[in-house]
């Protein structure tokens, strides 16, 4: 089976204008109302492996998700980051 982003990829672009896939995007208002450029929605996922008593906190959880979503927000496009370094206690 492929990677859900590209299963989320095929079935996006059945649903989105062929000229938008062609330039990567569509014009449309932002919040404010003003026209902008939006690149086609991609889906990214962020994935933190954690031994058994490596992290002493929900906080240090929510750290390591958010490190590993950035990580995967900066590759264009849809992809899959795993964080599989080793937390220290």
């Amino acid at each position: 089976m492929p990677p859900r982003s590209v299963l989320f990829e095929q079935n996006r672009d059945e649903l989105v204008n062929a000229a938008d896939i062609e330039r990567g995007g569509y014009h449309a208002g932002n919040r404010r109302g003003e026209p902008t450029f939006f690149r086609l929605p991609s889906l990214s996922i962020g994935e933190v492996v954690i031994e058994p008593g490596a992290l002493r906190s929900h906080r240090e959880v929510a750290a390591a998700m958010v490190e590993a979503k950035k990580e995967v927000k900066r590759i264009l496009g849809g992809n899959l980051f795993i964080d599989h370094r080793r937390r220290q206690a």
